[in-house]
């Protein structure tokens, strides 16, 4: 139980999306009388672990940012601004893929998204202050939907 890991080696991989990242292989010495050797690893041979250390720094990074005062003011408002919006479009609307490549493609795409959900916000607003008997202010849903086109209209310029 008290057994070493030992550097083994560097290697690289490349992912299915042609990034190349260098790791380093570390192995356990003498894993075969271990009693705790069946909830380490089923492995034929000795524990044998991959690291990747230039990961492991952008993941620090990362966790440093997330933790700093400007990170947790930007992590709380993001459950209250964004999360609601693309979890709907993902499980509600199925869209959980582009079908387009290319950026000026994907801005398009997400912005007929995103103007097909702020529509859906409208017309149920519209239909619960019908359902309520007020009478709701066609000028604002007017203004709204105009202002959704206008975007459209700018994305659509961008990829033409």
């Amino acid at each position: 139980m008290d057994k070493r890991i030992e550097f083994a080696g560097k290697g690289k991989r490349i992912s299915s999306n042609g990034y190349e990242s260098e790791l380093h292989y570390y192995e356990a010495k003498h894993c075969e009388g271990c009693p705790m050797r069946e909830m380490c690893h089923n492995s034929p041979g000795n524990r044998r672990m991959e690291v990747s250390h230039n990961l492991n720094r952008h993941r620090d990074r990362a966790r440093e940012l997330l933790t700093s005062p400007k990170g947790l003011y930007y992590r709380s408002k993001r459950p209250v601004e964004v999360e609601a919006a693309f979890g709907q479009m993902k499980s509600n609307n199925k869209f959980t893929r582009f079908t387009l490549r290319g950026l000026d493609k994907v801005a398009i795409e997400f912005g007929l998204m995103a103007i097909g959900h702020n529509l859906r916000k409208l017309a149920k607003k519209k239909g619960n202050a019908q359902k309520n008997g007020q009478n709701p202010s066609n000028t604002d849903q007017n203004q709204a939907i105009v202002l959704h086109f206008i975007i459209f209209d700018s994305a659509w310029d961008i990829a033409a």
